[in-house]
């Protein structure tokens, strides 16, 4: 009896990791010149594998906050940057500073569940990484070509 039960609690774990979820991405911003967009990249099919050639690009909300809603697989660890995408330029012009954010989605399901939320969306809010303003461009935006 115990093995069973063992077996139907691992059948359904696998079941859940290939389960897909909703991610919605939000990032606050410093406003950018009029020709250039946030997006994110990152190491997953659905961030376009860190080719910023075919960005995803994010939709700007209010007050400098930008916003994209992706399906994610429950156990997918992403690694993710956001940069800006020059519409002139139709390239990525620059990144936030710092080292590659991360999102292990089966741990942040599971601080949600903890707090007894079930849902299948995870919410993600960040603000621009800026150690430093480029006076050349846009304030906050490092290696932004005007």
């Amino acid at each position: 009896v115990h093995g069973g039960s063992s077996r139907t609690f691992t059948n359904h774990i696998h079941m859940d990791e290939d389960r897909s979820i909703v991610a919605i991405f939000e990032v606050w911003s410093p406003p950018p010149p009029p020709d250039l967009r946030i997006i994110v990249i990152g190491n997953i099919s659905a961030l376009g594998n860190w080719f910023s050639d075919n960005p995803v690009f994010m939709q700007p909300q209010q007050e400098g906050v930008w916003k994209i809603e992706i399906s994610v697989k429950c156990n997918d660890d992403i690694e993710y940057k956001y940069a800006c995408f020059s519409d002139k330029e139709k390239r990525c012009v620059g990144f936030e500073q710092g080292p590659n954010r991360t999102l292990r989605v089966a741990t942040k399901i599971k601080e949600l569940s903890l707090q007894g939320n079930t849902t299948n969306v995870i919410s993600i809010k960040d603000v621009w990484n800026a150690n430093g303003f480029n006076q050349i461009a846009a304030p906050g935006f490092k290696d932004v070509v005007p």
